[in-house]
Formats: C-alpha cells, sequence, structure tokens
C-alpha cells in the first residue's frame, strides 16, 4: 500500500516547525540541539544515527537504512542545519516561530535548508516504514546526512567530513539543496535538476600610489585609481555569464589624508570548467593600468558536473512525472554554492532538488525577510524524494 500522504503531510510539517524553532544562526551556527533532535527523532523510528562532532556545539548527523544484500552503491539524503541571520524589523512575523499563515510556514531556514532537512526526515521514516511493512527491501543502501555550517564554507562541515571522516560520505548518489521546482504564473511546473554549480572565488583589486595631503591633489590618488579601475570592468562585472560583483571597498583612514592603496573585493563565480585565471587576465586586460594588481586571493572548489544521463537523474524526474504527469525535468546550474561541490570532487553523482514548487517572489525571500514555503510544497517534497529513493534503491 501507499504511504497514508494526509498523515505524511502533517508529519513533515511539524518536523519543519520545530525544526525552525531551533535556532542555528551561523554564526555561530551551535547546530549541534538540531542534530541531538534529529537523532532523536529517528531512534523513535528505529533508525540509529550517529552524531559526528565537527567543533564544540557543532555536529553532523549520519543514519543509514542498510540493504540486506547490497548491489549497487549507497544513495545519500544531504541538508544542512544552519541557516542565515535575520532582520528581527523586516520581517511581519517572529522569525522562528515557525507559524502558519494563509497556507504558509513561515521561519528562517523554511527553504534554506530546514525545509528539505524536514522532508529526508521524513522521507527515512516513511522508508523505514515501508521496510517494515515488507513493501519495500533495499537494493543499495539509503544514507541521512545532515550538515552543520553550510552558510560560512563547511570549515565545520562538509569541508571537515571530507578532510576528517571520508567515509561518512561514501555513496554512489545524493540529493541535496540547489534545484529549484518553479511555479510558473500560469500555475505550470519545472523541475530544475541541479548537475552543477558556479564556483565561488574572492578576486581582490588593489590601487597603489603615493599617500599624501589631502590639500594638493595628485594624479597618482589610489582611490581614484581604483575608481577607474571599477569602471573599466563595470560592464564585464555585470554580465551574469561571468557572475563577477565588487563587494567590498576599502580605503583611507583620515578625510584629509590621500591614502597610498585602495582595495576592492570582487566576487567571481566560475562554471565548470572555466578558470579563475583567465577570468582575472580579462579583469588586468580591461583594467591596464600597472599601478593597479588584479589576484585571486581565495579560490573556490572547481568540481565537475554530474551527469544527467545516471539512473538516479532518471529517478528524479519520473518521481517528479509521477505527481505531475504535465511538470518539465531539464538540468540546471547554479549560481549559489552547496555541499554538493565537495561531494562531486570525491566522485559522488550528486544532484540538487530543493523540493518545492515556489514561485519567483517565494523564492526570493530565500536569505531574506519572511522567509516561507507553502505547506502543500513540503507534502509535495516527501512525495519527490521517496519515490526517487524507492525507485533508485528498490530491489525490482
Amino acid at each position: 500500500m501507499p504511504p497514508d500522504w494526509p498523515s505524511v503531510a502533517s508529519e513533515v510539517v511539524a518536523h519543519a516547525q520545530e525544526l525552525i524553532r531551533l535556532r542555528t544562526v551561523n554564526p555561530p551556527g551551535d547546530e549541534a540541539v538540531v542534530a541531538q533532535y534529529l537523532a532523536a527523532s529517528l531512534a523513535r523510528a528505529g533508525i540509529e544515527s550517529t552524531l559526528i562532532e565537527t567543533a564544540p556545539g557543532r555536529a553532523a548527523v549520519r543514519a543509514v537504512l542498510h540493504a540486506r544484500r547490497a548491489t549497487a552503491g549507497a544513495v545519500m539524503l544531504v541538508a544542512h542545519m544552519d541557516t542565515v541571520g535575520v532582520e528581527d524589523a523586516a520581517w511581519s512575523v517572529p522569525p522562528f516561530a515557525a507559524e502558519i499563515r494563509d497556507g504558509y510556514l513561515y521561519g528562517r531556514g523554511a527553504i534554506d535548508d530546514k525545509g528539505m532537512l524536514a522532508v529526508n526526515l521524513v522521507t527515512m521514516l516513511v522508508l523505514a516504514r515501508d521496510i517494515a511493512a515488507r513493501e519495500l527491501t533495499l537494493a543499495r543502501d539509503v544514507v541521512f546526512l545532515a550538515t552543520p555550517d553550510e552558510e560560512t564554507g563547511g570549515a565545520a562541515g562538509m569541508e571537515w567530513l571530507v578532510r576528517n571522516a571520508p567515509q561518512a560520505l561514501q555513496a554512489e548518489y545524493a540529493i541535496n539543496e540547489g534545484g529549484r521546482v518553479r511555479v510558473a504564473p500560469d500555475g505550470s511546473r519545472t523541475v530544475l535538476l541541479q548537475v552543477a554549480e558556479k564556483s565561488s572565488h574572492i578576486v581582490t583589486i588593489t590601487a597603489r600610489g603615493v599617500a599624501g595631503h589631502a590639500g594638493v591633489p595628485r594624479a597618482d590618488n589610489a582611490i581614484v585609481a581604483l575608481g577607474r579601475a571599477l569602471a573599466a570592468i563595470g560592464e564585464f562585472a555585470s554580465d551574469p555569464a561571468h557572475g563577477v560583483s565588487p563587494t567590498i571597498l576599502q580605503a583611507g583612514f583620515k578625510s584629509n589624508v590621500i591614502p597610498a592603496d585602495a582595495t576592492a573585493t570582487l566576487n567571481a563565480r566560475t562554471r565548470p570548467g572555466e578558470s579563475v585565471d583567465a577570468v582575472v587576465a580579462e579583469l588586468r586586460r580591461l583594467v591596464a593600468n600597472p599601478a593597479v594588481e588584479v589576484r585571486v586571493t581565495e579560490r573556490g572548489d572547481e568540481a565537475p558536473a554530474s551527469s544527467d544521463e545516471t539512473p538516479m537523474y532518471t529517478a528524479i524526474a519520473d518521481s517528479a512525472r509521477a505527481i505531475d504527469p504535465g511538470v518539465t525535468v531539464m538540468p540546471y546550474v547554479s549560481n549559489g554554492v552547496t555541499d554538493s561541490a565537495r561531494l562531486r570532487l570525491l566522485g559522488v553523482q550528486a544532484y540538487g532538488v530543493l523540493p518545492f514548487p515556489l514561485t519567483l517572489e517565494d523564492e526570493g525571500r530565500m536569505h531574506g525577510a519572511d522567509e516561507r514555503v507553502p505547506i502543500d510544497a513540503l507534502a509535495y517534497g516527501v512525495r519527490l524524494v521517496h519515490g526517487a529513493v524507492r525507485r533508485i534503491a528498490g530491489r525490482g
């Protein structure tokens, strides 16, 4: 028999509310409280889990539904437990109260990423019930992984796990955040399955001149040189295909002193196979000033793309079509960076889903004020992920 979907819908909403109420704004994160909640929820269903401490007050959670005789590599359900911060005054509801209004669940993390964390948790619980009822036999292990510290780069999260506990990440496939289920104004849906993401790099532009009294203007004023450099790269930087955005300016310390240098920090996003060094070379050509230095100061993970021709990609697409036969499914490269990049570097074929049908307006609330997810979308998320896992991991 299929799961009792109305009951499952109530279950996932309840878990999402509890997760949102556990405040894990990063920094500092303090994700251990969510890790303990997840472990207890899994334990009540008879699923043993392991807490992997990555830093004081921070931990990852890993649990496995084991296949009796695995004939293929594991599939891993990934979500992160931390959230970005909030500006309370900009919200119309308390950001950590998990209020339900007009068919929406409001709260920081509702979309990114506690909603998906709840979906993955409930998917594990439903799969465990499927197995107990002898309605499902696994041909591969199903791994649940909740990570800390995704929002600030993963030094105490996925990066830590890669360096210190790579055995916890062994899987053939992974489902993570990063994709979209986009709802058009006419109500039609498009599932954008993230198969790759742009890498995030930090580029620093430093202009140098001669310091002096502000009462004596200088042609080699470092601030003026930096301004001209930024103007020169402006059109290039504004092209989404290049993905270069100035984000920080630093210059001067006193109003009557011309500084010796001025600096701009840029965030550069490169597509799979594109070199950040090539981007920097183009920026240097545009600036064309020997007094202005352009260099890469921090390199992101340049991960390969996952294939859109694997059984996992097909399983997700087929699950979406089983819910909505008219849905369009297509591969997608995201601008945002997720934990999937490091998984792909380990050889895991990772797919970003974010399994909630959302309008562009609601997508835009991610990391912003009044973040919310439709109640119906949470139930849809469990059906989508559960269906994909049963297709890829079920025997026969």
